[in-house]
């Protein structure tokens, strides 16, 4: 397929499943072959033709639990005369507005079509992960516990009411730090540059640990730079330009998905 072929089958995809998040199985319709097979995290999920994928996602869609997308990647892994395969990892979040908690992430697989009719239709799609949450539970199961965490500290995050980190300086000296305030960070050894709005602070964290104290603001574009969404002034062809005029690099490999995030963002407001 055409660059632009596959830019638009990487789109329909993240749109198709940000539909299916929202328990909406319509969207589907436009695109499924009739010869479509459908693979899903569970047993008895493995259907064949557009009738049959349709009805049971139409008859388990009341069992999801209505969610946003986070961290989305998707990338075209093969891409051969009329047909591109499209795999992607996100992860789901429940709505704020729901009494369950779900917080998970998942992978996907959508493979399209070019016909000689010139339409994009699917011809396969793979959920390799399922939909399991917890209502009213206080203990939660291991598998999720580390996830759920990071839920909570989203929703810590998100009402703003604990916006300070402390981390330690080249000088030893305890800083504390509004993640308001950070630009973006930058790894160096085993240490971390923090590039604030008026200072910038050598801190004594690892890259590792400094990450985990990050919230949804914040987006890792390349393996030694985490950026704040906000602070992006311009996006360049390999580079981000951020308001302080610093220009962070941008792997090629990256970029898609950190366009999408971006803009996804602008677009809605956030």
């Amino acid at each position: 397929m055409r660059k632009d072929m596959v830019n638009t089958v990487i789109e329909k995809t993240r749109q198709i499943i940000e539909s299916f998040w929202n328990k909406e199985v319509e969207p589907l319709d436009d695109f499924l072959s009739d010869e479509v097979i459908y693979i899903g995290p569970f047993s008895g999920q493995f259907v064949h033709g557009k009738k049959e994928t349709l009805d049971l996602l139409k008859g388990t869609r009341d069992e999801l639990t209505s969610c946003e997308l986070r961290n989305e990647e998707f990338y075209p892994i093969v891409n051969e005369n009329h047909t591109c395969v499209v795999c992607g990892r996100y992860i789901s979040m429940s709505n704020k507005n729901n009494k369950e908690l779900f917080y998970q992430g998942q992978r996907v697989t959508v493979i399209w079509v070019l016909t000689k009719d010139k339409e994009l239709k699917i011809t396969h799609i793979h959920l390799s992960s399922g939909n399991k949450y917890y209502n009213g539970n206080k203990e939660f199961p291991q598998g999720l516990s580390k996830l759920a965490y990071n839920y909570l500290q989203d929703q810590i995050y998100a009402n703003k009411n604990n916006d300070l980190i402390h981390v330690k300086d080249d000088k030893k000296q305890i800083r504390l730090i509004s993640l308001g305030d950070i630009e973006y960070a930058m790894a160096l050894g085993h240490d971390t540059v923090i590039y604030m709005n008026n200072e910038n602070i050598h801190a004594k964290i690892t890259w590792k640990n400094f990450l985990e104290l990050l919230d949804n603001r914040f987006i890792q574009v390349h393996r030694s730079y985490v950026i704040q969404k906000s602070c992006v002034k311009l996006i360049g062809k390999k580079f981000l330009e951020m308001q302080s005029g610093d220009k962070i690099p941008v792997p090629a490999k990256n970029m898609k998905s950190v366009f999408y995030t971006l803009t996804q963002k602008k677009e809605k407001g956030q």
